[in-house]
């Protein structure tokens, strides 16, 4: 019998590979036996073919692991008159319009669906008005503003190799939020959101900014190796402080197909509590990939995205360093030291050019370091190898923190570790480093995967 098995999700685009999930058999004493792991595809915008398997007659179970950790089951059977037979899982769809969807996906904002009713309802009983009107007053200080950290000569944040010392005192010295952002200079504010509902505001971002709402990115952007290229974030000022984040743009899809948008989402009737917000990105298996290393499925991760497809984004880092980093981070993660040293040594050399070619991404200088510290990639028996390796991967981490802050979450604990490692071998340069990392760490959110540093929290 042959089975074809796909998700099905309110989203624009579609992956090949989508999700990780698991089969089993119900025999006929109840009792449930594990068969394989499978990697789904996610039908979304366009049609994709599904999982194709031989099976036979019988009871079957399927579990997929969403991006937050949380499963979707569900089970079907295979009759002995049944030639072919098509599984469709229908992912959770909690959010109150299909545009937040890829949110809801990811695991934020799921529970909605219980007070919308279906999603008909408004959420706030006491709406707070349109973004722009929040943003206008000071009572519900509601504001988004995107920063180009190279152009900015008022920043007394960004511009030279200090940026996380200044980042770490500016959380030190606990400004109010008002006095907090005007360190950072001057920045382009947000005017209107993509979409936005009564309790929503919706923001498409792409290199070039915000988009409206039938708008795509237009301009091709191309990296090039040994040169610079200007980082952008969002600022967030709210009434409860201020918020950077890291945006990974221009995201460039596989095979040079454009770019594609980051989406940010805010709940408006959480302004004045604890902010509920989402990033996401419109590329469904990388946002999986990047909630699987964020809830700790690293085996899931690895598993979505093969070897040979993780070693395809290291290889093709000038198309996209951003998916080189993530590609090469799971690389690392499925690596430990006997099949690293097994292993033929040319994707690591790809490493050292993602860190050399890309002067401004601190992440590849700090997976070229992870080498040493992480893989332990040297020779126990030849201390004169170690004492290379070691020194190499001190340069490369110190590389990193000079650069700037890492684009990615996991970018900022795989520098903390490096640190940590090198402070436990009594170098005080590490272990001041690390002091200063693990104070912008305390006011990192753990739950997003783009670095997201609360840094006034008034």
């Amino acid at each position: 019998m042959n089975v074809q098995i796909k998700a099905i999700a309110a989203i624009d685009e579609s992956a090949t590979s989508g999700l990780m999930a698991q089969l089993y058999l119900e025999k006929e004493n109840k009792k449930i036996e594990f068969l394989k792991s499978l990697t789904i595809p996610i039908e979304g915008g366009y049609w994709v073919s599904g999982e194709r398997l031989q099976v036979d007659e019988g009871k079957y179970i399927i579990q997929v692991l969403l991006p937050d950790g949380q499963t979707v089951t569900n089970d079907f059977e295979i009759k002995s008159f049944e030639n072919e037979k098509e599984v469709l899982i229908y992912l959770p769809h909690e959010g109150p319009h299909e545009w937040t969807a890829l949110h809801a996906m990811a695991g934020n904002f799921r529970w909605e669906a219980q007070i919308t009713k279906g999603f008909e309802n408004p959420l706030s009983l006491n709406p707070k008005g349109k973004y722009k009107s929040l943003s206008r007053d000071f009572r519900e200080g509601y504001e988004l503003s995107l920063l180009k950290a190279d152009k900015n000569l008022r920043s007394e944040i960004f511009g030279d190799d200090y940026t996380i010392d200044k980042l770490s005192r500016l959380i030190q010295n606990n400004l109010d939020v008002k006095n907090a952002i005007e360190k950072f200079g001057a920045t382009l504010k947000i005017e209107e959101p993509t979409r936005e509902d009564t309790d929503f505001a919706m923001f498409k971002i792409a290199y070039s900014g915000v988009l409206s709402k039938h708008e795509t990115p237009s301009i091709s952007h191309r990296f090039y190796p040994r040169r610079n290229f200007p980082r952008h974030y969002l600022l967030q000022k709210s009434v409860l402080g201020g918020t950077l984040i890291s945006l990974p743009t221009p995201w460039i899809k596989p095979f040079d197909n454009g770019e594609a948008e980051m989406e940010f989402l805010v709940k408006k009737n959480s302004i004045g509590d604890p902010l509920e917000l989402a990033m996401t990105i419109n590329e469904p298996m990388i946002n999986t990939v990047l909630g699987y290393i964020n809830v700790g499925a690293f085996h899931q991760a690895t598993q979505l995205i093969s070897t040979d497809y993780a070693l395809r984004m290291l290889f093709q880092k000038i198309e996209n360093p951003f998916a080189a980093v993530v590609g090469t981070y799971l690389l690392i993660l499925e690596n430990n030291r006997e099949r690293s040293l097994l292993a033929n040594n040319y994707w690591k050399e790809w490493i050292n050019n993602l860190d050399k070619w890309f002067p401004w991404l601190p992440d590849g200088a700090v997976l070229n370091a992870a080498k040493h510290f992480w893989l332990r990639d040297y020779s126990r028996s030849d201390k004169n190898d170690f004492d290379v390796s070691f020194n190499e991967s001190f340069k490369a981490l110190n590389r990193a923190y000079e650069r700037g802050l890492p684009v990615f979450t996991f970018g900022l604990k795989l520098m903390m570790d490096g640190f940590r490692y090198f402070a436990n071998e009594k170098i005080n340069e590490a272990k001041a480093r690390l002091n200063k990392l693990e104070t912008i760490a305390d006011k990192t959110d753990p739950s997003q995967p783009f670095l997201t540093i609360n840094f006034s929290q008034r």
